[in-house]
């Protein structure tokens, strides 16, 4: 494929966007594209955003009929403009300077088990930057794709620089550049020699929707050889969206370097991509996709399964504690109790319809652990409640006391385990960067104040459990122990949950 002489070192400097072409270039138009870009250099010295003169340059004989616009995603933003037979990727990376990229990609699709990828990184050495671009496919050999993507192809005449040219004018060459740019070409129509692969999404753009998946990582795979270079997973924000290629560019309206009128901000994925909801997350694919949807399901379970464990559970816990001597507590614990499980199993299901069963990560993982679990204590709760109290599991817990109850104690310390896994599977979900976070595609965090309202039920809780523990336990050292039940005070041998009277065998 034919290269700009001398333009790549000279002129990049200046542009903010990397570009990622999703499309083949035919070796004659592929040139006269490029020589056409090299008139680029008059862009200003720090631009950050596509400008109409630019695109001009790229497009010099069919500016009057360009299609395409400008997504905002949470790294960069993405402009795809097509002049019917070429299509022009810039990605615009404004805060980010060259030494920070790790790598940036693009695939037209919707999750990774079906889309066509571009990815494209830095190599930095002194005062330069050059860029890789890899074509890859999804992995074959992955249970629905749950891998990074496979170098397409290798070979003469199918290799990346067959399809795809970088475009040196748009493509950031200085390693002290505050922002980075990369940008290529490739045709609208791939051709019958474009390397793809069952299943995967490689029609020719048309002026209709574009799906597309992006992900990028700040860790570089460390050499600009394709063929030798090791992805690590994308550590920053990935998602799915669509680009609407009906749309008019207007050369006229972008003849400065601020932003585009037409920007599009992060538009919904199409129709297929929304029947599909394949979010392209870390081992998002078209088989089990990595995290909840965003819709209302999702958000019905992660309300039930934070009020579950941050507030209906420790209440039952309390109740439980506190009541021992004071006053009829099985009844409210077993409905609290009833409660929390009816919202944990609804929790589950919302959750399993919604990604699928594969238990991909450790919030998914935890949350089918946590399932089993309170099934488990829902039975041994019935259980304990035929067996009498024991030294451990009384209102005043002591040591030296006989005849421990084992299936109350096993209820006790189970129920409690369940409610530290419970703020666990919280934590993974409300934390900065955690599960909810990509769930909107990296573009919503939860609220600082939400995670400081659980941590301080937290403490309330733990606080409130410990002391009236130690406090029982004083009082059973200090003597004098009544339980109230049903207005009859009764001696701690005869003491049953809700005052029944019960009596051991001696």
């Amino acid at each position: 494929m034919g290269r700009i002489p001398g333009a790549q070192s000279r002129i990049s400097r200046r542009y903010s966007c990397f570009s990622l072409f999703l499309f083949p270039l035919s070796r004659t138009r592929s040139t006269m594209l490029l020589l056409a870009a090299t008139v680029l250099a008059l862009a200003a010295a720090f631009a950050t955003a596509l400008t109409g003169p630019e695109v001009v340059a790229v497009f010099p004989s069919s500016s009057s009929s360009l299609k395409g616009g400008t997504i905002s995603l949470p790294r960069f933003d993405l402009s795809i403009i097509s002049n019917g037979t070429h299509a022009l990727y810039v990605a615009n990376a404004s805060s980010t300077s060259p030494t920070s990229v790790g790598w940036l990609g693009v695939g037209h699709g919707t999750a990774m088990g079906d889309a066509d990828f571009l990815l494209a990184w830095p190599t930095v050495s002194g005062s330069s930057v050059n860029w890789t671009l890899s074509h890859r496919l999804p992995n074959s050999n992955a249970l629905g794709g749950h891998a990074m993507p496979v170098l397409a192809s290798s070979s003469a005449g199918t290799s990346t620089s067959t399809f795809y040219t970088l475009v040196p004018a748009l493509t950031t060459s200085d390693s002290s550049s505050p922002f980075s740019s990369v940008a290529f070409t490739r045709l609208v129509d791939p051709g019958s020699t474009y390397p793809t692969a069952q299943g995967v999404t490689n029609a020719p753009l048309g002026s209709g929707t574009l799906d597309l998946i992006y992900a990028s990582s700040s860790r570089n795979p460390g050499t600009p050889n394709e063929g030798q270079a090791t992805f690590s997973q994308h550590n920053q924000p990935t998602g799915v969206t669509s680009l609407d290629m009906s749309a008019a560019y207007a050369v006229a309206a972008n003849a400065t370097s601020t932003p585009p009128p037409q920007t599009q901000q992060a538009p919904p994925p199409s129709a297929a991509a929304r029947r599909r909801r394949r979010i392209f997350i870390a081992h998002g694919a078209p088989t089990s996709p990595r995290s909840l949807s965003l819709h209302a399901d999702a958000v019905g379970a992660a309300a039930l399964g934070g009020l579950a464990f941050a507030i209906i559970v420790p209440l039952a816990i309390l109740t439980a504690r506190f009541g021992r001597e004071r006053f009829a507590w099985l009844p409210p614990h077993a409905a609290l109790q009833l409660l929390a499980a009816s919202m944990v199993i609804t929790t589950f299901a919302l959750a399993v319809s919604q990604t699928g069963n594969l238990f991909a990560d450790l919030h998914q993982r935890l949350g089918l652990v946590l399932f089993l679990l309170v099934v488990l204590q829902l039975l041994l709760g019935y259980l304990a409640h035929f067996t009498l109290p024991s030294a451990l599991t009384s209102c005043s817990p002591s040591l030296s006391r006989p005849r421990p109850s084992f299936a109350r104690a096993i209820h006790i310390l189970l129920g409690l385990t369940i409610l530290a896994l419970g703020w666990v599977q919280i934590h993974t979900g409300i934390k900065k960067g955690g599960e909810w976070y990509r769930a909107t595609l990296g573009m919503e965090e939860v609220p600082r104040a939400v995670r400081g309202v659980f941590w301080t039920l937290v403490g309330l809780f733990v606080l409130a459990y410990v002391g009236e523990w130690v406090a029982a336990i004083r009082r059973g050292m200090r003597g004098g122990k009544k339980v109230a039940a049903n207005g009859e005070a009764l001696p701690l041998h005869e003491a049953g949950e809700g005052g029944r009277k019960r009596s051991r065998r001696t």
